[in-house]
């Protein structure tokens, strides 16, 4: 039986295949990359910022043919290998456009195993109380439709956020240890796939 990380989570990114043979896979026009249909602005700006942040690398998630969602990695510049992106410091978004229903519990779940394969059993329990508020956090959106954004932020006030729909739901959650946690998720040594690593570090572009 495929764990639940496993039947969320597996990935194609845009492939360097599939442009090869001419796929449209993904466009990019001038100030916006696309992908599924799901747009991505190259620059992002937040209220709560001074500058902005740029589109470091996006991909597209598919499990047994169905597209799940697209992803993008915003950092304040490219940062084109794993170290770059998680010690550079300033603001940070992954951001994630649902292509198909999904539950709290689903996403939780993964997020939950994704900190767990990237970090020690120490590092784990110490990171708990703040993976539980998360999971409270999932629980309170509840069901994500179509066409929803979920967004991961790390403020420069030092902490994590969840946005939904440009909504921020729950309570933030202080240490930047633990939105690099998240972020390993993807971009750890045990990423959901290296083909998700590598398009969210922008070398499928």
């Amino acid at each position: 039986m495929l764990s639940r990380r496993r039947a969320f989570l597996p990935v194609v990114a845009v492939s360097a295949a599939a442009a090869a043979l001419g796929v449209p896979v993904a466009a990019r026009a001038v100030g916006v990359a696309e992908v599924a249909g799901v747009r991505f602005e190259r620059v992002l700006r937040m209220p709560e910022l001074p500058g902005e942040l740029q589109l470091n690398g996006f991909a597209l998630h598919r499990l047994y043919g169905f597209q799940i969602y697209a992803i993008g990695l915003y950092l304040p510049e490219p940062g084109r290998s794993a170290e770059s992106a998680l010690e550079m410091p300033g603001a940070k978004r992954i951001e994630m456009n649902v292509l198909r229903e999904i539950t709290a519990a689903q996403l939780s779940s993964a997020l939950a195993e994704g900190i767990s394969e990237n970090h020690s059993p120490a590092e784990v329990e110490r990171f708990r109380p703040r993976m539980s508020m998360l999971d409270r956090v999932m629980k309170e959106i509840g069901k994500v439709g179509r066409g929803s954004r979920i967004a991961i932020d790390w403020l420069p006030a030092g902490m994590t956020r969840v946005v939904v729909d440009g909504r921020p739901r729950g309570e933030p959650i202080v240490g930047e240890d633990f939105y690099r946690a998240l972020m390993r998720i993807w971009l750890g040594e045990r990423p959901v796939s290296d083909n998700l690593k590598r398009g969210m570090l922008g070398r499928d572009w």
